[in-house]
């Protein structure tokens, strides 16, 4: 099954679009050998606001990513809503606290 693997790469807190370096390219390149009949795609979250809730860092990143989705489907699937299939899939790459921006939930239990 082919499909789209975006490979999205989250930088620490005071990090920024450049804290990674070439490391996201040349991560496509490999997986795009590995996978030939995947398409690879390599996105770096831009800079963002290291003070106030983490819960806001983390919306804030969930909402930058279901937009990046969202246009790599349109421009990729004939039929990019609603997304019930598994035409395009995110792997995230995080540093730092940018692993934490991406894993705390937004909406925590109540006790």
């Amino acid at each position: 099954m082919s499909r789209t693997l975006l490979l999205c790469f989250i930088h620490g807190f005071k990090g920024n679009d450049d804290t990674f370096r070439e490391f996201p390219d040349d991560l496509k390149r490999v997986v795009t050998k590995q996978l030939p009949d995947h398409r690879v795609e390599s996105i770096v979250y831009p800079k963002y606001e290291t003070k106030g809730e983490l819960a806001e860092a983390t919306e804030a990143f969930l909402a930058w990513l279901k937009e990046q989705v969202m246009e790599v489907r349109k421009s990729t699937v004939e039929k990019p809503w609603p997304p019930k299939d598994r035409e395009v899939c995110v792997i995230l790459v995080a540093h730092s606290m940018g692993q934490a921006s991406t894993t705390t939930p937004s909406h925590p239990p109540k006790h």
